[in-house]
């Protein structure tokens, strides 16, 4: 078995010399890889994935030569706090049938629970041939997280692989911990841009102040798969987006100092409260996965997170 112990040794090496610097050096790791695993640990019956700790991103990463591309999974960054995807539900109702609870997969707890959505393995609701969850943008869709006591002292970050279909309260919420009447923290949203068209928008309060500061960019399209991503600082000044692993000019944007707001409101998906009428800025259309944490990312857990989403959703 000395063969398995050779290529630990220089994925090791590779991955963690040069994952920040050329991917070109990546891509011939993973043909060698990949040729090694086929030809000479098939036979000798190893598994075809290996986990080794990448000093890169201070973690357990997942090499998968079949698929040619390193994987962390959502559970493998430490600041995970909830994680729902569609394709992970251990007991999934049949096509076209209510999840009335979804399950967190991050090992948090943190199931949401309450909504009539419908969940979608098969037909036009598939994002990147793999299941969803419809929202028809009406009250009593939205779920809600009744655990979120969390530290917001590092800053908040949220990935979302979600396809908009209307913009039925022009601004839509896909998760947040947010209440518009008083207790406002954080929220990741679309704002409507004019007839099928919507911006990323993320908002944001500082403990201490009475408004709440936003950052609204980019143009996308209504009916169109995306992968959306916001970090917001714990300052708020600094905080960035990104659509499809592409970050986005912001308008407007945040002012420096103070810290994010605690809220004693609750978490939700796919809606955002209004006192106690969660009743606006009601999401329409299909989600496929919510992953959030408290805390900032590497420059090296972002890539390796998107490295997540596109392997499985094909969407950057």
């Amino acid at each position: 078995m000395s063969i398995k112990t050779d290529i630990q040794e220089l994925m090791q090496e590779l991955f963690d010399d040069d994952l920040g610097d050329a991917l070109g050096v990546k891509a011939d790791a993973q043909s060698l890889f990949q040729e090694l695993f086929d030809e000479d640990l098939v036979d000798e019956g190893i598994a075809q994935t290996m986990t080794y700790h990448s000093a890169a991103v201070s973690t357990d990463v997942t090499y998968d030569p079949e698929r040619g591309i390193e994987i962390a999974f959502p559970t493998d960054i430490a600041t995970v706090e909830g994680w729902y995807e569609a394709r992970l539900i251990d007991s999934p109702p049949a096509n076209g049938a209510n999840l009335a609870s979804w399950e967190d997969e991050s090992g948090n707890s943190r199931t949401a629970t309450g909504s009539s959505a419908l969940f979608y393995s098969t037909g036009a609701h598939l994002i990147g041939g793999q299941p969803s969850v419809y929202l028809d943008g009406t009250d009593g869709e939205h779920y809600t997280i009744a655990d979120f006591s969390y530290s917001l002292s590092t800053g908040i970050w949220c990935y979302a692989v979600v396809r908009r279909t209307d913009d039925v309260d022009d601004t839509t919420a896909i998760i947040g911990h947010y209440d518009i009447s008083s207790q406002r923290s954080w929220t990741v949203r679309t704002n409507g841009d004019g007839a099928g068209s919507f911006a990323l928008n993320g908002e944001a309060s500082k403990t201490g102040s009475t408004t709440s500061k936003e950052l609204d960019g980019g143009t996308f399209t209504d009916d169109t798969p995306y992968l959306l991503e916001i970090h917001l600082a714990p300052t708020l000044d600094g905080s960035t987006g990104y659509v499809n692993g592409t970050e986005v000019t912001f308008v407007g944007g945040f002012d420096n100092g103070g810290t994010l707001h605690d809220s004693t409101s609750a978490l939700t998906i796919g809606i955002s409260l209004n006192g106690a009428s969660p009743t606006t800025q009601r999401f329409k259309g299909d989600i496929a996965a919510i992953v959030w944490g408290a805390g900032v990312l590497t420059t090296a857990e972002k890539l390796l997170m998107r490295s997540y989403f596109d392997e499985y959703y094909d969407i950057l």
